[in-house]
């Protein structure tokens, strides 16, 4: 920035994959940043919203989506056992045929992996029969099962938040709009969960529909509690998302007050703009 003499009081807003040497309060960039440009404002990049699935997860579903990992990972460590499960999906019938590598890089990867693990169960059941896995028992466990399905629901659900967040196209105002929809989408879940509703989790759901079990309670709980957590990081890591000092550009015609910021001669320009018919 000094080399080419841009100037710091342009900077308005730096995002950070939230590391500390990114965000430390003294030393880290963010704060370098800021102490440089004071009217900059700091948020948390979008390309690493898996800390927000898994940072407050409670040891029990971390578990389930370690051991989902492992699974796979035993699938995918021999040439020969990968071609034998594909051959064995096939003879199925299956809509699927492999499964899907986990990488600790893509968080994204996860989520569909997943999805992938869940429907392709009853194969992996099938396949375990005849090979011998520590963990292959997990696959005939409800709890386990259960809360694999939810995992894979809400994995599915920030996945496509993600992808639409990254559009061509998408603007910081629609960015906005996303994440106040899915924050209230997640208060509308809690509410539905604690009602024993899981139609908003279409694995879930139809798992215990296909099971003809209730859900237990405290796999129901611990699904509650995720989604507060979850809501409480998207507010902690966006905590200016019902701000309404930019509602002005997406609906000028319903502004009723003079914006904050805003120069009088700017607001009656406005005005004017807004009444224009």
């Amino acid at each position: 920035m000094t080399t080419h003499e841009i100037n710091w009081g342009k900077c308005i807003e730096v995002s950070s994959d939230g590391a500390k040497a990114m965000t430390g309060k003294v030393s880290g960039v963010v704060a370098r940043i800021q102490n440089a440009a004071k009217n900059c404002n700091s948020t948390h990049c979008i390309l690493h919203r898996y800390a927000l699935v898994t940072k407050r997860i409670s040891a029990t579903f971390k578990s389930v989506l370690y051991e989902a990992v492992k699974i796979i990972n035993f699938i995918k460590s021999k040439p020969l056992q990968s071609r034998i499960f594909k051959a064995m999906c096939e003879d199925m019938g299956s809509l699927h045929t492999t499964l899907l590598l986990h990488t600790e890089v893509r968080w994204l990867s996860r989520g569909k992996m997943l999805v992938r693990i869940f429907e392709l169960r009853k194969e992996l059941m099938a396949y375990f029969i005849g090979h011998k896995f520590e963990l292959s028992d997990r696959l005939n466990n409800m709890a386990w099962l259960s809360t694999l399905a939810y995992l894979a629901d809400i994995f599915e659900k920030l996945n496509e938040l993600c992808l639409v967040l990254h559009g061509k196209q998408v603007n910081i105002l629609q960015a906005n709009d996303k994440l106040v929809a899915f924050s209230r989408k997640i208060q509308y879940w809690i509410s539905a969960v604690e009602q024993n509703k899981f139609e908003c989790f279409q694995k879930l759901s139809d798992f215990l529909e296909e099971s003809e079990v209730d859900l237990d309670m405290e796999i129901r709980d611990g699904i509650k509690t995720h989604l507060s957590s979850l809501q409480q990081s998207l507010s902690d890591y966006f905590p200016n998302l019902e701000n309404q000092d930019n509602y002005w550009v997406q609906n000028p015609f319903k502004i009723k007050e003079k914006p904050k910021g805003f120069h009088s001669m700017d607001y009656g320009n406005l005005i004017e703009l807004s009444s224009d018919t």
